[in-house]
Order: C-alpha cells, then structure tokens, then sequence
C-alpha cells in the first residue's frame, strides 16, 4: 500500500469517526430537547388545568417560572409582598399551591413576630393588614406562548418558540395597564380574609377569573394597613 492510499484511508477512517460523534451529540441533543418539552407541557398542561394565567414580567423585571414538583404534583411559585406606604418588600422563593396567605402573614405579623424597623406607628398588626392585587398588569400569553416562555433557556427552546419580544416591552405593559384602566372593576382588588384562609392556588385561579395575569410567573401582592392615611391614598391611585 502507497503512502497517499494510506492517507486516504487515514482521512476516511477519521472522517467516519467524526460523523458518528455528531450523530451521537445530534442524537442525545434531540433526547434532551424530547425529555425537556415533555417536562414543559407537564407543566403547562399542570398550570392551565389550575386556571392559573402567566405574562411576562413588567417593564423588563426579573422573571421566575413556576416549578412542578415531580415527586408530589404540587406547584410551586414565588411570592413577593410589597408594602407601597414604606417601599419595602418580602419575598418568599417558594410557596407551595396548598399553602394559604393566612398561614405566612400569621407567622410575620403574628403577636410572637419582631416589630417591623419601618412601621414605626405600629400600623402594620395583623388584624389590620388588607391585601391587594392589581387587574391585568401585563398582556397575559396564549397557550403556545406560554410554553415558549416555559421552555426558554431549556433544551425544549429547539420545540417552542419564544414568546414575542413585544410582549415584554414597557410599551406592552402600559397598554394592558390602560385596557385595565378602561375595564368596569379595573384598580386595585382587594383578595380578602376568606381568599387569604384558602390555598393560594384555589385563591389565584379565582383571581385569575377576575383578570389576575402572574407577571413573570410571580406572585405580586400588595399590603396595606386599614385605617391609615396611606390606605386611602392607596387606592385611590388606582393602576399605574
């Protein structure tokens, strides 16, 4: 055998080699992309059976998708609790859909719970707190949408197509914010001691009738106390 057919053969054999190596990356990516879109309609199909509606987050902040939990079905979200009057917040990174609202206020705000360095006044007991959640803050996805958001940064991006940049520009959100405005009920709505003793994810899919989007898969809720001057200012801005 020449030396030039000996590279040939060389140049063939490594040629072949390198094809199966794609194959096989090719292969275990489209494993990967099957097994992550299945975990996504998983998901999704969990989140649309619960009534539960998502948008993308407002004016570009920071999103956080619901979890499933694949060892007791249960869903999982992230709460924040914003305090208008002072400008603070809480955030718990996961709640659980059966755990109820009463359940954490108790434990923040119960009688055994340290005094809050920003509520001087002593507004803020529990038997005062009020919580609100505003209509439609941002333009809620469509099924498909949804998935795309669900699968982005995923090996399931390959399946799902993104959600429309437009969707979450600043400009997108002020427009679902003026359809609010202009809607019969649109403001601030108020959850109520009954919805706050339910679990959260009964207490958010009858919001979610009501025209409650989860923006950026948050939940975003707004605590103010009954009877203080900032209440009625509260509420009387209205959506923003």
């Amino acid at each position: 055998m020449d030396a030039a057919h000996a590279e040939l053969l060389r140049l063939q054999a490594s040629s072949a080699i390198a094809a199966a190596a794609a194959a096989e990356r090719s292969a275990r990516a489209s494993a990967a992309a099957r097994a992550a879109a299945a975990e996504v309609e998983r998901t999704a199909s969990a989140l649309e059976s619960r009534g539960l509606v998502f948008g993308p987050a407002r004016f570009g902040g920071e999103e956080h998708k619901p979890r499933l939990d694949r060892e007791d079905g249960r869903l999982r979200l992230r709460l924040v609790l914003l305090y208008p009057q002072s400008g603070q917040t809480d955030l718990v990174e996961e709640i659980c859909e059966d755990d109820s609202l009463t359940e954490h206020l108790d434990a923040m705000f119960g009688p055994d719970a340290p005094p809050l360095p920003w509520d001087e006044a002593g507004e803020y007991t529990r038997e005062r707190l009020e919580v609100y959640w505003q209509r439609e803050l941002v333009p809620p996805y469509t099924p498909p949408q949804m998935r795309g958001w669900l699968a982005a940064g995923t090996p399931a991006s390959s399946v799902f197509a993104p959600p429309p940049a437009e969707m979450v520009s600043e400009a997108a959100a002020a427009e679902a914010v003026r359809r609010a405005k202009e809607g019969a009920e649109a403001g601030w709505v108020q959850l109520g001691r009954f919805r706050e003793s339910e679990p959260l994810g009964k207490a958010l899919a009858e919001a979610a009738r009501e025209g409650h989007v989860l923006p950026g898969g948050t939940v975003v809720l707004f605590v103010c106390a009954s009877g203080s001057e900032h209440r009625a200012d509260f509420l009387r801005t209205g959506l923003k």
